[in-house]
């Protein structure tokens, strides 16, 4: 029994972590889509920011692919998991 509930808090403490994880990707990208409004509010009129908002949007798409689409799990064994 002591085993079970051992188990069960490890993967209650992996969960947990992922949660975490997710929450914070999730206030990063919140964080960069204002900047992103503000840059292309700024910009607007010069044109001078495309690059950085296009760094910015490759950045974001980055992020949601790695966290949320699980792409990582294509490129990594059961073993490694």
């Amino acid at each position: 029994m002591p085993d079970e509930k051992s188990e069960y808090d490890a993967m209650m403490a992996k969960k947990n972590e992922k949660y975490m994880i997710g929450v914070t990707v999730m206030i990063i990208l919140l964080v960069l889509t204002v900047g992103e409004f503000m840059l292309g509010e700024v910009g607007a009129n010069t044109g001078s920011w495309i690059m950085v908002l296009l760094l910015i949007a490759l950045l974001k798409a980055f992020m949601v692919a790695r966290e949320y689409m699980h792409i990582r799990r294509v490129f990594v064994s059961d073993e490694e998991e």
